[in-house]
């Protein structure tokens, strides 16, 4: 009886860690804002990125401007080299991250009242902020300049994000009862410690394989676009990209 009762406790324990532990990558690294900033922070370097939210920025802040004909060619010039400029500014991570906390907040902002896929906003205005700074007057950021990029997680999985932190907390708590009673119950303590092991290791997310690098190179051309530079039909849509919700970044819309 007491051979039978550590086995299950042990592999309630085991189980229990298999849910634990990457509920605490998620809460640590999605659901916490400082971790999903970290975690995205770099996409902002890629080439193919600057020079599409270049053409963006370009674009929103001429519209913003309300120049003349006869000054539309030169303001926009003047916007673009602005705006290009931006990627070399010293200030660059810290409004990328001020964007990255927007996106966070209005993700997990009330995440119960969401339904369907939710597309994920990308309030721009820290780094247009950036290229206004650069235009001598020309024109003012707008406060919020949102792009909204479609295939973000549906409504499910940020319930599910949004309650990683309890989860991981609750299953973690199961997991060390369970291999507490498995340890005080089994006849050869030896022997459950080794299996207590072997399951934690098979339940560790680094046997499954590495998580996907949320670095990876995107490909130029699928930030190409017609007229309309980098802009749906949608307004504020990024045309060509998509969110992945496990690299936690824009990545190309399949063709």
């Amino acid at each position: 009886m007491r051979g039978f009762l550590a086995a299950v406790s042990g592999l309630v324990a085991v189980v229990a860690l298999a849910v634990a532990l990457p509920a605490a990558w998620v809460a640590a690294s999605v659901a916490d804002e400082d971790g999903f900033v970290s975690l995205s922070r770099d996409v902002v370097t890629d080439g193919a990125v600057q020079d599409a939210a270049s053409d963006l920025l370009t674009t929103r802040l001429e519209r913003e401007a309300g120049l003349p004909a006869q000054l539309a060619e030169t303001g926009r010039r003047l916007l673009e080299r602005a705006t290009d400029r931006v990627f070399d500014d010293p200030q660059l991570s810290g409004a990328w991250a001020q964007t990255l906390r927007r996106t966070h907040a209005a993700l997990l902002d009330d995440p119960a009242a969401a339904s369907g896929q939710v597309p994920v906003p990308l309030d721009l205005a820290p780094l247009a902020r950036l290229a206004a700074e650069r235009t001598d007057g020309l024109v003012d950021a707008p406060d919020r300049l949102v792009v909204e990029l479609p295939g973000g997680p549906d409504a499910r999985a940020l319930r599910l994000v949004d309650e990683s932190p309890g989860l991981a907390l609750a299953a973690g708590l199961v997991a060390a009862v369970g291999a507490l009673v498995a340890l005080l119950v089994a006849r050869r303590r030896g022997v459950a410690l080794v299996w207590l092991g072997v399951g934690a290791a098979w339940s560790s997310p680094s046997s499954g394989g590495a998580p996907p690098d949320p670095r990876r190179e995107i490909p130029r051309s699928t930030w190409e676009s017609p007229p309309s530079v980098g802009i749906s039909r949608r307004p504020g849509e990024l045309s060509g990209y998509r969110w992945d919700s496990r690299a936690s970044r824009p990545v190309p819309a399949p063709g």
